[in-house]
């Protein structure tokens, strides 16, 4: 079964928010992808990439959203984020274990800055807690928390 919960690659519409689909099953080879441009309005939407990872990853620029699944290889799981930071790129990290609401995950999931810094710090951040999230916007030199 595919992890959004249909049985096949998913091509669902999102409630409430007309000409919107996810397609997808968040695996590597068939990752999420949110589409907007058939939502209408005068404004458009913007396509994210939204990549599942389940082992440590250096991700590149054209990731939008890393949903962290450590509970799977049960295993501790770092993001490196990508060495060349753009200005005004943004970056959500969730850290939501395959298992869902109310998963057991009890891997450490880090995110190494690469040489830059999150808010000025070149340490590796951990999520303390299970289900944690972070919103990163790239400063052109370093990364910001939102």
């Amino acid at each position: 079964m595919a992890r959004c919960g249909c049985s096949d690659a998913c091509t669902c519409s999102v409630t409430g928010t007309g000409g919107i689909t996810v397609t997808g099953d968040g695996s590597t080879g068939n990752p999420y992808v949110i589409d907007g441009t058939g939502a209408g309005g005068g404004g458009g939407a913007t396509v994210l990439d939204v990549q599942t990872i389940t082992t440590d990853t250096t991700i590149d620029d054209t990731y939008d959203v890393v949903l962290v699944d450590s509970e799977t290889p049960g295993t501790p799981v770092e993001i490196t984020l990508p060495l060349a930071v753009t200005a005004g790129k943004h970056l959500g990290i969730k850290d939501y274990g395959a298992g869902g609401a109310g998963f057991t995950q009890t891997q450490a999931v880090t995110v190494n800055p690469n040489g830059n810094s999150i808010d000025g710090s070149v340490a590796t951040s951990i999520f303390p807690t299970d289900g944690d999230s972070l919103t990163l916007v790239g400063t052109g030199t370093d990364w910001a928390v939102v």
